[in-house]
């Protein structure tokens, strides 16, 4: 075969273009002949996989054996999120009722001090007559 020929190929292989034949053409070249010193590389790779193709496995692969739980694994899976959303929704639920309470007793109990210090802040208005008037008779 023409080492041009071969060299076409050869790119057109290593970018993916080749065909069937093309790909046997370049088998059968580095099989036989010799080649130069910088295609040593595509003859051990066409011989390899010449090797490699001829070799029979002895291995009996089984297929992985179907569980009868496989339906209700994943029922059990969505009723289990299902309800940790549920009780997620009602924890937060409880927690609002809960703040709620805890704000409508505070402002009970701040309306209760307002009242308290409305009725003392009345009775020190006395107080604050009481001390002009002493003031007056202090200054005379």
């Amino acid at each position: 075969m023409d080492f041009k020929k071969v060299e076409f190929l050869l790119k057109r292989y290593d970018r993916g273009e080749t065909t069937r034949s093309e790909e046997l053409e370049l088998r059968t070249f580095f099989e036989n002949e010799t080649v130069p010193e910088h295609w040593a590389h595509y003859k051990l790779l066409f011989s390899f996989f010449q090797n490699e193709s001829q070799i029979e496995s002895n291995h009996n692969f089984t297929t992985p054996r179907k569980t009868k739980f496989r339906p209700w694994m994943s029922i059990a899976a969505a009723a289990v999120v299902t309800i940790g959303v549920f009780f997620q929704q009602y924890e937060s639920n409880r927690q609002k009722q809960e703040a709620q309470k805890a704000f409508a007793q505070t402002f009970e109990i701040l309306n209760l001090v307002s009242e308290q210090m409305t009725k003392s802040t009345a009775k020190l208005s006395y107080i604050k007559t009481f001390s002009d008037t002493t003031n007056q008779f202090i200054k005379q």
